[in-house]
């Protein structure tokens, strides 16, 4: 009991992220949780709460319920091998104790499949619980991804590069500055005056 105490202990932590937009993932009660806008959702057996925790951003939600349909998958494979094999194991165990230890063709094919089918249950839980595990990354990054369109953060300009300078021409290769002519009155009509 103490060994399970310290274990459950272990697998919790007091780091709250900061409340905002961002989806996070944290440790609670020994399961992982989410934690957005100041609030924890739990996991769920099969991931349900990542559907809820990213609902509303489209993108978002379909990564997360193909994670949570290929985690109810693997569930329900898994204990369908389950029961196959305990079924086998049971069935073996009363019929070689009922009979005098032979088994007949029957017997033995209802023995072999029942094993059978928990090894193809068993491989199947397997593959699509590995399946799922990126799609339950996908949906948190694709969420916090997308968090600026959702809530309309305004991005930053854009830095630009200043525009070019252009060097000044050298003093040769500029054109001889002329000097305009004198301005001189125009002629009048009138005649010139006389002296007195």
């Amino acid at each position: 009991m103490a060994m399970l105490t310290i274990t459950l202990g272990g697998c919790s932590t007091h780091y709250q992220p900061r409340p905002g937009p961002r989806l996070s993932i944290v440790m609670q009660g020994g399961s992982i949780a989410y934690y957005k806008d100041g609030r924890t959702i739990e996991h769920g057996i099969a991931g349900g709460g990542l559907v809820e925790a990213v609902e509303d951003d489209p993108e978002a939600l379909e990564a997360a319920e193909t994670y949570h349909g290929r985690m109810v998958g693997g569930l329900v494979s898994y204990g369908i091998g389950l029961a196959c094999g305990v079924g086998a194991l049971a069935y073996g165990t009363t019929t070689a104790a009922r009979d005098d230890g032979s088994w007949s063709d029957t017997q033995a094919a209802l023995f072999v499949g029942g094993l059978g089918c928990f090894l193809a249950g068993s491989i199947t839980s397997l593959a699509l619980f590995a399946s799922a595990q990126p799609y339950h990354f996908d949906a948190i990054n694709i969420y916090n991804d997308n968090r600026e369109r959702r809530y309309r953060i305004p991005q930053p300009l854009p830095v630009t590069a200043p525009l070019p300078v252009t060097a000044p021409l050298p003093a040769t290769a500029l054109p001889p500055i002329s000097t305009p002519p004198p301005v001189t009155a125009p002629p009048s009509d009138a005649p010139p005056a006389q002296p007195n």
